[in-house]
């Protein structure tokens, strides 16, 4: 894992405020279905985190899951839907 790491978040409109939050993914295809679970149209949001700020990974459930401390979260975006055939998954 690189020093620092991108990570994904899908929100829908029930949690679309907790932005800054502890569960991220490594797989943005994975926060898009958290983002469109429930039929919603929801977002998914990008940052960046020095891998000393990771606190947990979870690969069970083909999520990737990983835990942070949310208060090091940096450069916070809407992420951009990869292009199809190319693989953003770290």
């Amino acid at each position: 894992m690189d020093d620092t790491v991108t990570i994904y978040r899908g929100l829908t409109s029930h949690n679309a405020k907790n932005i800054k939050a502890m569960s991220w993914t490594l797989n943005y295809d994975t926060a898009s279905w958290f983002a469109h679970r429930f039929g919603e149209d929801g977002t998914v949001y990008e940052a960046t985190i020095d891998k000393s700020h990771i606190l947990a990974l979870f690969n069970g459930r083909n999520e990737s899951e990983i835990i942070v401390d949310p208060k090091h979260l940096m450069n916070i975006t809407e992420a951009e839907e990869p292009v199809a055939g190319m693989s953003i998954t770290q």
